[in-house]
C-alpha cells in the first residue's frame, strides 16, 4: 500500500508482512518491490552490478526447516534487504527511511480475546452470506485447524449440507482423517476426502513466473499455484498458529542458529551465525516482549511457508490475524497455546475435548483452570465487491513442473552454479531432474532434492551478473 504524505511516500503492506517488499539501497540509488526477483532483473536491466553474500546464500543449503527461507532481513544480495511486517518505508527521494509501527498497548485479555473473535466471526459472516462464495474448510489431527473449525461450527449462517461449504480431510494422513472422522461424526459434519477442483485455470508460463515472483532466491519449497485469483473460492486453514507457540526448539536464536555448522563451512558459518543475531537483535529492539524464536519464526518462516498461498487465493486464516498478538504477547507467563482452547470454548464447546492426533496437543490441567471464555454474540456483516472468475481453462495447455525441472537442470548444468552450492546440493538436485526425466515422478514441494534443486535455481538467479 503506497500513501503520500508531507515527508515523501510511505510505502507498506499487510499486518503480517505476507505480502513482502524487499528495498535496495546504495548511496543515492534505491528500489522497492514486492518480488526478490523482479527487484533484481529491474536493478541489472538499469546497469546495477549486485554482489552476493556467500554466507547467506550457502545457508540457503542448509537442510532444516529453519533454513528453507530467508533467515535475516539481509538477503543474499549485498543492500537488498527485507521490510519487516511491522515497518513501513518513507521514500524521500534520494534516501529511504526505515519507520516501525509502535506496538498496540495491551487491553485486558477478555477484551483483546473478544474483539479478536467478534473480527473474525464477523469476517466469515460476510463470506457465508455471500451465495457466490464456496468455502473449503481443511480439518487435520492438529490443533491449528480445529481452531479454524470452531468459527465455521458458531457461524450460523453455515450449512454442512450446502454444497458451498466443504471441510476436506487427507485420507492417506491416517491420523489425521482419523482425528478428523471423529470431529465430523460427533458434530455431524459430511467429511470430503478430496480438494475441490479449481474452478479456472492459469497457463503454464504464468504459474512459473509467479513462482518466479514468490519464491525464487528467498523460499526453496516448490508450490507451483495453477488457478486463477478468484475471489468466489475461499480456502480456510490453520495457518500461523507458529506465531505465537514455539515451533523451533532451542533457547533463543542463536542456539537454533548453531544448529547450522555442521552443514556450512566454518566461515561461512560464523558469518551468517553472526548477521542472524544482527538481524534478530535489530527486531528485537522494536518487540521486546516478543519471545525471540517466535518473532523469528513471524518475520521470516510464517511469511514465506504461508505467504504465498494468499497472492493467489482467497484465505480465511484467523490464526495469521495481529490481532493474535494482543492475546499471546504478555509478560504473565501465560501458554501460548491457551488462545486455542479459550477461542474452543467460546466458539464451539466441547470441542477442546476430542483428542488429537498427539496427546501433547490437548489441554493441559494448567490450560483448563486458565480457561477464558468470551460472548462472542457480536457479529457484523459486511459486503463483498467483484465478480467471480468462473470455470473455464484459460492460456496454455502444459506441465509447469516439468518445466520448471527442466529450468532446474540448466541452472544446474552451470559450472558457477555447481560450485557454489557444491558437490552434494548437486548431486542430490540432480536425482531430482532425473526423477522427473526417467521415472515421470513428482516429488512433494519439501522433498530434499527438490529443495536442492531449487537452491541451484537460487544461486543462478543471486550469482548472475
Amino acid at each position: 500500500m503506497v500513501s503520500r504524505n508531507a515527508n515523501g511516500w510511505t510505502v507498506g503492506t499487510d499486518s503480517r508482512g505476507l505480502a513482502r517488499i524487499f528495498f535496495y539501497q546504495n548511496g543515492d540509488k534505491w528500489a522497492l518491490s514486492s518480488s526478490f526477483y523482479e527487484l533484481i532483473k529491474h536493478l541489472r536491466s538499469n546497469g546495477v552490478r549486485l554482489t552476493h553474500l556467500d554466507s547467506l546464500l550457502a545457508a540457503l543449503g542448509v537442510r532444516r526447516g529453519f533454513n528453507d527461507q530467508l533467515t535475516t532481513s539481509m538477503t543474499p544480495i549485498a543492500n537488498i534487504e527485507l521490510l519487516p511486517s511491522f515497518a513501513s518505508a518513507l521514500i524521500n527521494h534520494p534516501s529511504i527511511e526505515i519507520l516501525s509501527s509502535p506496538p498496540r498497548k495491551l487491553p485486558d485479555y477478555d477484551t483483546a480475546l473478544a474483539e479478536y473473535i467478534s473480527v473474525w466471526r464477523s469476517r466469515l459472516s460476510t463470506l457465508t452470506t455471500d451465495d457466490r462464495i464456496s468455502i473449503q474448510c481443511d480439518l487435520s489431527g492438529g490443533i491449528d485447524s480445529r481452531a479454524v473449525l470452531a468459527f465455521m461450527i458458531a457461524e450460523e449462517h453455515f450449512d454442512p449440507n450446502n454444497h458451498r461449504f466443504a471441510i476436506v480431510s487427507a485420507p492417506h494422513k491416517i491420523n489425521d482423517f482419523e482425528v478428523a472422522s471423529n470431529i465430523s461424526d460427533f458434530y455431524r459434519l459430511p467429511l470430503g476426502v478430496q480438494r475441490q477442483k479449481t474452478k479456472s485455470k492459469m497457463g503454464q508460463s504464468r504459474a512459473l513466473e509467479e513462482w518466479r515472483r514468490d519464491s525464487l532466491g528467498v523460499y526453496l519449497p516448490v508450490y507451483l499455484h495453477s488457478s486463477q485469483f478468484d475471489f468466489g473460492a475461499v480456502h480456510a486453514h490453520g495457518a500461523g498458529g507458529g506465531n505465537f507457540r514455539p515451533y523451533y526448539s532451542g533457547r533463543d536464536v542463536s542456539s537454533q542458529a548453531a544448529k547450522g555448522s555442521a552443514y556450512m563451512h566454518p566461515d561461512a558459518f560464523t558469518d551468517w551465525r553472526d548477521r542472524v543475531a544482527e538481524s534478530s537483535k535489530n527486531l528485537q529492539a522494536f518487540r521486546p516482549d516478543t519471545p525471540p524464536l517466535v518473532l523469528h519464526y513471524r518475520e521470516f518462516r510464517n511469511r514465506f511457508h504461508f505467504g504465498h498461498r494468499p497472492h493467489h487465493n482467497i484465505v480465511f486464516s484467523p490464526l495469521e490475524s495481529i490481532l493474535t498478538d494482543m492475546i499471546t504477547d504478555r509478560p504473565d507467563g501465560r501458554d501460548g497455546r491457551q488462545i486455542y482452547f479459550d477461542v474452543m470454548e467460546s466458539l464451539a464447546p466441547g470441542l477442546k475435548d476430542i483428542p488429537f492426533d498427539q496427546e501433547s496437543k490437548s489441554p493441559t490441567p494448567t490450560n483448563i483452570q486458565d480457561l477464558t471464555i468470551v460472548n462472542a454474540a457480536t457479529v457484523s456483516t459486511g459486503r463483498i465487491f467483484g465478480t467471480p472468475v468462473g470455470g473455464g481453462a484459460v492460456g496454455e495447455d502444459g506441465d509447469a513442473y516439468a518445466e520448471w525441472i527442466e529450468e532446474g537442470a540448466l541452472a544446474l548444468a552451470k559450472e558457477e552454479v555447481a560450485e557454489a552450492i557444491g558437490l552434494s546440493a548437486s548431486e542430490s538436485a540432480q536425482t531430482a531432474v532425473d526423477e522427473a526425466r526417467v521415472n515421470k515422478r513428482r516429488l512433494q514441494s519439501h522433498n530434499a532434492d527438490l529443495l536442492n534443486l531449487s537452491f541451484a535455481k537460487s544461486a543462478d538467479l543471486i550469482i548472475s551478473n
